[in-house]
């Protein structure tokens, strides 16, 4: 073994541990992304199938409706990475090494008019959270409220959000196929999102649109709650407008030099 081969090995496998040592503090320290979800069944995560069966996801509960409806429905009651889209959005925001924490914060049955009622205690739930996912309107269409209620609610809860420092996310009403008046008065509510979103410069998941042409496919039999495609697609558009960068990619290019050097060291000469 020559003298260089002698020094070599050594500086590398310091080089080697000072690498692996970075990117485990860079783990250990990943930061924290804090999300508040706010709206009804389609935030709580409820499945419903087409024999109208109810279950809720894991760590929702399975609760009497709150809102003049007996039947047993899901409340996310503050639920942390739990839910239909938020158990996705969870992995996308930890798989680019960010920790999430994401609360749910659906309740079944619930109008735009009661999550006016809610905000205040919603809103002040996660201290120093970043971001607020809002959907209501599905059950406002169903009692036929106005447009013109449904977009101020909406309003006032976007401005809420905003003035207390935390980024609102607004989201399309989906489709109600259950009852084409439904699905005509989501459909405007949606028109009405679209436009609010624009003028206002709010984030927007538009996920009417992005389930529209294959309604079907997103949802859970029953015309109106999402499936595991529509939650995947919905957590796919929230990420989207979130749009987290920097910490995943500077890891995957660390763990990518881990390898290299590890692999470099693997052949050297003796």
């Amino acid at each position: 073994m020559t003298l260089a081969h002698a020094i070599k090995k050594p500086l590398m496998l310091i080089l080697f541990s000072f690498l692996l040592s970075g990117f485990a503090v860079s783990a250990s320290f990943a930061q924290e992304v804090k999300i508040i979800t706010f709206g009804d069944s389609l935030t709580a995560g409820l499945k419903r199938d087409a024999s109208k069966n109810v279950t809720c996801p894991d760590g929702v509960a399975l609760e009497p409706g709150r809102f003049g409806d007996s039947r047993m429905v899901c409340y996310g009651n503050g639920a942390v990475n739990a839910g239909g889209y938020q158990t996705d959005l969870a992995t996308a925001i930890s798989d680019i090494y960010f920790t999430p924490k994401i609360v749910n914060y659906g309740f079944s049955g619930m109008s735009t008019d009661g999550m006016l009622s809610q905000r205040s205690a919603v809103l002040s739930s996660l201290p120093g959270a970043q971001y607020v996912l809002i959907l209501g309107g599905a059950n406002d269409a169903v009692a036929g409220i106005s447009r013109s209620t449904v977009l101020s609610n909406l309003t006032v809860i976007v401005n809420d959000v905003r003035n207390r420092g935390m980024i609102p996310i607004i989201t399309t009403v989906t489709r109600n196929t259950r009852d084409a008046a439904f699905d005509s008065r989501s459909a405007l509510y949606a028109d009405d999102i679209r436009q609010y979103a624009a003028n206002s410069n709010v984030l927007l998941a538009d996920a009417r649109a992005a389930m529209l042409p294959v309604w079907g496919d997103f949802n859970s039999g029953d015309g109106l709650h999402l499936g595991p495609l529509g939650d995947q697609t919905l957590a796919n558009l929230y990420f989207q407008s979130i749009g987290l960068v920097g910490t995943g990619a500077a890891g995957k290019k660390t763990s990518g030099l881990i390898a290299a050097y590890m692999l470099l060291l693997l052949n050297q000469p003796p």
